[in-house]
């Protein structure tokens, strides 16, 4: 049997050539998420309770919220604009109840939809 030029090129030395390419996955990898890792700013916390319940337990003044974005636009983000509420309006019980917290902010110029801010943790108790 004939081996062509060409395959005997492609496995000559191919445990060599594939831990190379692995080796390259990583490093783009590694660096693709270093570049793109989110950025974590403390914001003021509205709460609201109903007015005939009181709550036992602690109740943040501020939270946490990661801003997702391409490159740099993470930076741009102003963190004074956005605003952050935990609604337990709907609380007719007493006992241990859960709401979500509500991450609001006027994305501006970034109408694109390349701006994302989500709240470390989504809902307290």
């Amino acid at each position: 049997m004939k081996i062509n030029k060409f395959t005997s090129g492609f496995f000559h030395n191919f445990h060599i050539k594939s831990l190379c390419f692995v080796f390259a996955i990583a490093i783009y990898i590694v660096g693709y998420y270093s570049i793109n890792s989110p950025v974590s700013v403390a914001i003021p916390v509205s709460v609201i309770m109903p007015k005939k319940f009181e709550s036992y337990s602690n109740v943040p003044s501020s939270i946490d919220v990661l801003i997702y974005a391409n490159g740099k636009q993470k930076y741009l983000v102003d963190p004074s604009k956005i605003t952050a509420t935990i609604d337990f309006s709907d609380v007719r019980e007493p006992g241990v109840h859960t709401a979500l917290v509500n991450v609001y902010y006027d994305l501006g110029v970034f109408k694109s939809g390349v701006v994302d801010v989500v709240p470390k943790k989504r809902a307290y108790r």
